[in-house]
């Protein structure tokens, strides 16, 4: 065992000290460490034989925490918020009824949280938040067009 833990601190220094620095930072953050994060970084300091896959799953960790890629991150959410919250704000210039506004705010708000939280929509979200928009639009025009 002993020859493997030798073995990956020469093999993948680089990688140990990335995690131990991700995982301080979020302590000193007060953030709770990734779990998945943190089993990396015990495989990689027990010995564990790391496995393609787990290799390429720790550069992926690596990536997903450097500086550029939560920048990039950081400019999509920004770009984001804003025109989801727009669209909640559209809702209340609506006559739809008060149980249609409150379930499309529901799911707008919970798009909102995941944008916040996990920096990604999916396609068919962003499809979804863009139909809610279209549709309030459409009847913010017809209520113009009615008074």
């Amino acid at each position: 065992m002993n020859k493997w833990i030798e073995h990956n601190k020469s093999q993948f220094s680089t990688e140990i000290k990335t995690l131990e620095t991700i995982i301080s930072g979020d302590v000193r953050a007060g953030i709770q460490p990734n779990q998945f994060t943190s089993d990396m970084l015990v495989a990689l300091k027990s010995g564990r034989k790391i496995t393609p896959k787990m290799h390429t799953h720790i550069l992926k960790i690596m990536e997903q925490n450097s500086s550029e890629y939560r920048q990039k991150k950081q400019k999509w959410v920004n770009s984001v918020v804003p025109k989801i919250l727009m669209v909640m704000e559209l809702l209340k210039e609506t006559n739809w009824k008060e149980s249609t506004i409150a379930g499309k705010k529901w799911f707008l708000e919970s798009i909102r949280d995941q944008a916040l939280k996990r920096a990604s929509l999916s396609k068919k979200q962003m499809m979804a938040v863009d139909k809610i928009y279209k549709q309030c639009k459409k009847n913010i025009e017809k209520n113009k067009g009615s008074k």
